[in-house]
């Protein structure tokens, strides 16, 4: 069994349970290992440590609120010692919570319509919290 395949799933149950939400509601999709061995944000890693996990899971409207969720998750992470930013969208009620742990080498991405459809993208591994950017536009810090 992978271990980071394992964590990516637990993170992403603890960030659903986190938000309000059955994870049962939520769908998972399969799981994803992407090796980047030239990335110059990893390039201080040997190259056979410059990879990362990923898996999708996405949830349907009307599950929880917005504003509920991301007032949630911010404080939920925060208190596990991420590092957390959240970002709105200037063209419509999108928002995006993006979070990243050193300690356990976790990125979450978390895309929240202005509906409550959700779309949560987990990644972890060696190089996982290394490609670790702002959103593009039309996305802007929110706070």
């Amino acid at each position: 069994s992978d271990p980071t395949r394992t964590l990516v799933g637990d993170r992403i149950t603890a960030v659903w349970e986190a938000a309000g939400v059955d994870p049962a509601d939520a769908q998972v999709l399969g799981y994803a290992r992407t090796s980047r061995p030239r990335a110059p944000a990893c390039a201080d890693l040997s190259e056979d440590q410059r990879w990362w996990g990923k898996q999708t899971s996405t949830l349907p409207p009307g599950k929880v609120a917005q504003a509920t969720m991301l007032r949630s998750l911010t404080a939920g992470l925060e208190d596990q010692g991420y590092e957390v930013r959240r970002y709105k969208s200037s063209g419509s009620e999108t928002r995006i919570l993006d979070a990243v742990s050193d300690n356990d080498g976790v990125h979450i991405r978390l895309y929240i319509t202005g509906g409550g459809s959700a779309s949560l993208d987990v990644k972890a591994g060696p190089c996982a919290t290394r490609l670790w950017g702002e959103p593009e536009r039309p996305y802007l810090p929110e706070r």
